[in-house]
């Protein structure tokens, strides 16, 4: 099943059910209509027409010294405090009323069944702007960007065969050949570092984060097959 098949399948369950995500959280879309992603040193930015993000109250300055600071001794002076450093915003706001990101990053929301649907944009700090439907509905050169994006965080092996798993002290130790050869990785809790995305595809995360796939069980010689049916 394609991507823009599951979007559709979900949109029509959506608008079957009387409560929806929106019910329950506020989704801010960023799409053509409202967004332009940039590209400078290497980063993905992103030039966003909405109104300034609501400002955090500013912590009202203690009156007196805290309890626990110690009185200046006879004869020193008493020593500066340090004003606080005013935090940098991760956005500036442009001339023509636009916030503009220097560098964003890019999330999938659902990234084993979803590849290019439902991608959360996040600034530098990590905190959501908003949310692309779907990578489709731009333009070919920035659907480009964004798969470039995508492709560099969510890299991943395919493995073709297991030579050997071997399981100690809550650890497994794998030894496999991928499409790059021969590699050994090690993962922490094995059965919840294993995700089964169908009856055939399987997700496995090692210690490093790193994510590798096996893109079909069945497509496994037999003996591949037997050292993975443990987990599963």
């Amino acid at each position: 099943m394609t991507d823009a098949e599951i979007l559709s399948g979900a949109a029509d369950n959506a608008a079957d059910e009387k409560n929806t995500l929106t019910d329950v959280v506020k989704i801010e879309y960023i799409d053509t209509g409202n967004a332009e992603f940039t590209v400078k040193n290497g980063y993905i930015g992103l030039r966003l027409a909405r109104a300034l993000p609501p400002e955090e109250p500013v912590p009202e300055k203690d009156a007196e010294p805290p309890k626990d600071a110690e009185p200046p001794k006879d004869g020193e002076p008493a020593k500066d405090v340090e004003p606080a450093k005013k935090e940098e915003k991760p956005y500036r706001v442009a001339d023509d009323g636009r916030l503009e990101y220097d560098r964003v990053l890019l999330h999938r929301c659902f990234p084993n069944e979803l590849s290019e649907g439902y991608v959360s944009v996040l600034d530098r700090d990590n905190n959501e702007i908003g949310m692309i439907r779907s990578i489709g509905d731009f333009p070919e050169e920035t659907q480009a960007l964004l798969r470039l994006e995508l492709g560099r965080k969510y890299h991943f092996f395919t493995i073709r065969s297991i030579r050997s798993v071997n399981e100690k002290y809550g650890y497994s130790y794998w030894k496999v050949t991928d499409d790059a050869g021969d590699r050994e990785f090690t993962v922490r809790d094995t059965y919840r570092s294993i995700t089964k995305v169908s009856e055939d595809r399987v997700f496995i995360t090692d210690v490093d984060g790193n994510r590798f796939e096996i893109p079909s069980l069945a497509a496994l010689d037999r003996r591949s097959r037997r050292k993975i049916e443990l987990f599963l």
